[in-house]
């Protein structure tokens, strides 16, 4: 029994065992996120990440022979099987995949320590460009490249002599409007840019900050490209609507794509000459003496325990029945059902909702109390992964300046005060975010209460409550009595889920 045992210890055999039970773990992960890159265009790029990440760790093999094995490496591989646990029951793919990326490093610690970490801290980072997109971050950070992306675009075509109006993402030439929406404004460049950027400066020899400069630089190039393509399709439109939105959108896509590989070739030539210290060489790894590998049978057998948890997590969920929105009530106190908005596919599917609820209310103010409903229910958040859309990227995109922002109190939760301009008009909105218990104001808030959730009730649903306010709204009657409406819309949504 032991010539097997120590036959089966051996760290490389033990290795390519614990990453077997890697493999097995996280296996709902991995198919996560194969089901991503190969749905989503702007994360078609994944599939290359674990080969590279590969080839990468393969050039840096002879540097393995110094182990110094960590027992902080359990610690990453329980956190893995933390975050794991917590994607599977409500956090979506993107928790579990970080949870990946934490075992896998921690695995490493325990089996090599701190001289494995280094030999493969850059193949390490380029696993982030793998994770999928949290869209309750994503949509911050898309909506500045939008605008800025539509910006520019809008210069490039008064340039051109074209007369274009710009609000927001929305640019209107010839009567026509183009919306700089996600696909065109540099994120599905930018995530696939800088990890070309950052292979291609490893493959020219550039090391250090060098190699960083050129992996940075594929964000204005990912923009600049990207803000031309729409100025090319602006102008277009001028002279042919059908041919700017068709053929030409196409094809200008590749040419864009193209244009961005040429500039960073440009760059990666300026970058290589820059000034830079003199190249130290790197000191010869120093075989290790015989080592127990006690923190990788450790880590073996925690990845062992983890496949219950792996397996019953998917059960926890519960998901509910869908809420009847088509059947809110037509009268609540004195507010009263004016009109309705049928919910179209393609409005379900911007929100990325189960069910949508759009109405108008007239209440004690007459014509001018009249106010905007609209309801965004998601069933799942383990199944979808994502958040609803907040106003706070919502009405930018469309032009919106933001004026006031603030949180406002009300018996049965909290709301938030959002106020805006365009074009002289004024818009205050009063928005929340409603589970069948809490009703909340903040997205990293309503985020945690979906966990507990989760945990307890074995359901991760989430509404997003929207009313715009009648006139500029922000002050006086008109305010009080919204914030009388939005106690009735809480009550009969929070009755609505149940």
């Amino acid at each position: 029994m032991r010539p097997v045992l120590k036959w089966i210890c051996a760290p490389a055999r033990l290795l390519i065992g614990v990453a077997a039970l890697v493999i097995l773990c996280y296996w709902p992960v991995l198919e996560g996120l194969a089901s991503e890159w190969y749905h989503d265009e702007d994360m078609s790029h994944g599939f290359v990440v674990p080969l590279a990440a590969g080839w990468l760790a393969w050039q840096q093999r002879k540097r393995l022979a110094e182990m110094r094995p960590s027992g902080w490496g359990l610690v990453l591989v329980l956190a893995g099987a933390a975050l794991q646990f917590l994607g599977a029951i409500s956090l979506g793919l993107f928790v579990g995949a970080l949870g990946l990326v934490c075992a896998v490093v921690g695995v490493l610690l325990a089996a090599g320590g701190l001289p494995w970490l280094w030999a493969l801290a850059f193949p390490l980072f380029l696993l982030v460009f793998m994770l999928p997109k949290p869209d309750f971050v994503w949509n911050r950070v898309t909506l500045p490249l939008q605008l800025l992306a539509s910006q520019l675009a809008a210069v490039m075509v008064r340039q051109a002599g074209t007369v274009v109006l710009r609000e927001g993402n929305v640019l209107t030439v010839a009567g026509h409007q183009i919306a700089v929406e996600e696909a065109c404004n540099g994120i599905r460049y930018l995530w696939s840019l800088g990890l070309l950027a950052l292979l291609w400066g490893h493959v020219a020899g550039l090391r250090g900050w060098r190699r960083a400069l050129l992996g940075a630089a594929a964000v204005p190039v990912a923009i600049l490209v990207n803000a031309m393509r729409v100025a090319g399709v602006a102008v277009m439109c001028r002279y042919n609507y059908g041919l700017a939105v068709g053929a030409f959108h196409d094809a200008s896509g590749w040419a864009a794509l193209a244009l961005a590989v040429v500039l960073l070739m440009g760059i990666e030539r300026a970058v290589r000459r820059l000034p830079a210290s003199a190249p130290t060489e790197e000191p010869r790894p120093v075989p290790s003496p015989v080592v127990r590998p006690v923190w990788l049978v450790a880590a073996a057998l925690i990845l062992a325990a983890q496949l219950v948890p792996t397996t019953a997590a998917p059960l926890l969920e519960s998901p509910p029945r869908l809420p009847r929105l088509s059947r809110f009530p037509e009268t609540l106190g004195v507010w009263r059902m004016i009109g309705t908005v049928n919910p179209q596919p393609d409005a379900m599917a911007g929100a990325d909702a189960d069910d949508y609820l759009q109405r108008f209310y007239a209440g004690p103010l007459g014509g001018s109390g009249e106010m905007e409903l609209r309801v965004a229910y998601h069933r799942s958040q383990r199944v979808h992964g994502r958040m609803p859309h907040s106003p706070l990227v919502c009405l930018p995109a469309n032009g919106w300046t933001p004026v006031e922002s603030r949180i406002l109190q009300v018996p049965g939760g909290e709301v938030n005060l959002y106020v805006a301009e365009k074009a002289g008009a004024r818009a205050t909105v009063l928005y929340w975010y409603q589970t069948p218990w809490q009703t909340t104001a903040g997205e990293w808030k309503t985020h945690a209460w979906v966990v507990v959730n989760g945990i307890l009730h074995r359901r991760t649903d989430v509404a997003l409550v929207r009313l715009v306010l009648p006139g500029t709204g922000d002050r006086g009657a008109e305010l009080r009595a919204a914030l009388g409406f939005a106690q009735l819309v809480m009550a009969e949504v929070k009755t609505q889920l149940h």
